[in-house]
């Protein structure tokens, strides 16, 4: 009978026996008698199942002694400064008989330190007087810094300059939008981005 075994080497990428389904989760405060934060520990009862952030199968015999491994970039669902556990449990549904069920877990500490940007306009070049007949065509140069320690990335969802064009100078409902640019980044912490457009 196979014996279902998980080992780390130098890092949480780990090393696994054979098994038909393995799952990595995300806990905050697990409940779990007696773990202590430091390097890597393994588990045999704990408070299951946390927040799931990855899952894999593995259809192809294991020998005696064998592994595999397995490299998975996650997303994790962490907005929050503080400590985190990483849990690894290998055979999640019980299809393998095993010699020993009680080695199939391990976890692993993660101290994360959120670090978020801060975009600020910095510069707004634009025409201070027009004489010209109506809706006049006009270019704007702005430039905007990231003044904050992270960087400003959204890659799927990007964010939205807006340009209005307002008769009062706090802006209220009555403004009208006249230009929108999207941005994705990467801005970088000190970074900044220009950008130049026409609006009618």
């Amino acid at each position: 009978m196979p014996q279902h075994r998980i080992d780390l080497a130098g890092n949480p990428a780990a090393v696994l026996g054979a098994d038909k389904a393995a799952m990595m989760n995300l806990y905050r405060n697990p409940l779990i008698k007696g773990f202590t934060t430091s390097g890597i520990e393994r588990l045999t009862n704990f408070d299951w199942p946390g927040t799931a952030i990855g899952s894999f199968y593995n259809y192809d015999p294991v020998a005696p002694g064998g592994s595999y491994w397995r490299t998975n970039p996650v997303v994790l669902p962490i907005s929050q400064t503080g400590t985190y556990y990483l849990v690894l449990k290998t055979d999640v549904y019980d299809n393998l008989a095993e010699s020993d069920e009680g080695n199939n877990a391990l976890i692993a500490s993660l101290a994360f330190q959120l670090s978020l940007p801060d975009l600020a306009p910095v510069s707004f070049q634009a025409p201070r007087s027009l004489t010209n007949p109506v809706n006049p065509i006009v270019t704007v140069v702005v430039g905007v810094t990231n003044q904050g320690p992270g960087l400003a990335t959204s890659p799927n969802y990007p964010w939205l300059d807006y340009f209005l064009l307002s008769t009062n100078p706090v802006p209220d409902v009555s403004a009208t939008t006249v230009l929108e640019a999207a941005e994705t980044g990467p801005v970088p912490a000190g970074a900044g981005r220009a950008r130049a457009g026409g609006s009618r």
